[in-house]
């Protein structure tokens, strides 16, 4: 999932969080995920109004809370946003992102060679550490009343 190559306050402040953003081709690059389920599902979970099964969402939700206006609404051991914010996060990644898919035959094993060499600004798990996933990590830690790593 690329941003689109638009600017708009949000855009601005979403990227404010990473010294540095990935580029994909010419867009910044924001999340790579592989399924071993229908695509169509996954889509749908991540493009949605669930935060609690997409880790895009979860990242996407909290990176941009304060821009959009979210309110965290903790559960133990998930974190999603109430039924309103949850529309206003959808639309903004519906108008605002481009996904790319890629057949191939191993999925998770492309991931794991994409991140380890490119990875989104919404991805955290199989990454090296960086400034934004440990900020990523926090976040959710926080929403979720967990203690931090």
């Amino acid at each position: 999932m690329v941003l689109r190559d638009h600017e708009n306050d949000v855009n601005a402040a979403l990227l404010a969080h990473a010294a540095e953003v990935p580029v994909f081709a010419a867009w910044p690059l924001l999340y790579v995920g592989a399924t071993g389920d229908n695509l169509r599902t996954r889509l749908k979970s991540h493009l949605g109004l669930e935060t609690r099964n997409s880790s895009l969402r979860q990242s996407a939700g909290l990176l941009l809370k304060d821009a959009l206006g979210l309110h965290v609404h903790p559960i133990p051991g998930k974190r999603y946003f109430c039924f309103k914010d949850e529309t206003i996060l959808t639309d903004w990644l519906l108008d605002n992102t481009l996904v790319g898919v890629c057949p191939c035959d191993d999925p998770f094993l492309v991931e794991d060679q994409f991140l380890a060499a490119q990875p989104g600004l919404f991805n955290i798990s199989g990454c090296a550490p960086t400034p934004i996933t440990h900020r990523l990590r926090s976040l959710r830690d926080h929403a979720s009343s967990r203690r931090p790593r």
